[in-house]
């Protein structure tokens, strides 16, 4: 059996950092991805968690509206809600998250963003 998933598709907002009890670097992400309709554009909206590395690279150099590349696997878990119903939840556990265009960071988040050749960014993952 095969469970894989690309993406490519912006970040709805930039990457929320958390930590597992075990000092594990957690980033949780949600990902617009288009899909051509019968009549016009659509947009599908995924969940997906980044675990280690990842997680890092993540919080560091990704930010909301960036164009990423995600390549993972589909899991679905289950929880209950704090209202005691029973919940389940579908997301992507990321192997491998590369940003597709690079965006300078500023201390204005409302601040027009300039992008960055991809020649002056080393690749995280070399």
């Amino acid at each position: 059996m095969i469970n894989c998933v690309t993406l490519t598709g912006r970040l709805c907002a930039a990457p929320e950092f958390k930590q597992t009890t075990g000092a594990m670097p957690i980033a949780k992400l949600s990902i617009a991805v288009d899909r051509k309709g019968r009549d016009q554009k659509e947009t599908d909206f995924f969940d997906a968690v980044c675990f280690g590395k990842n997680a890092d690279f993540a919080c560091t150099y990704l930010q909301k509206g960036q164009l990423v590349g995600v390549v993972g696997s589909l899991k679905m878990r289950q929880y209950q809600a704090k209202d005691g119903s029973n919940r389940k939840v579908v997301e992507i556990t990321v192997d491998k998250i590369t940003p597709l265009e690079f965006k300078e960071r500023t201390g204005d988040a409302t601040a027009p963003q300039r992008s960055i050749q991809t020649d002056d960014i080393e690749d995280p993952f070399a």
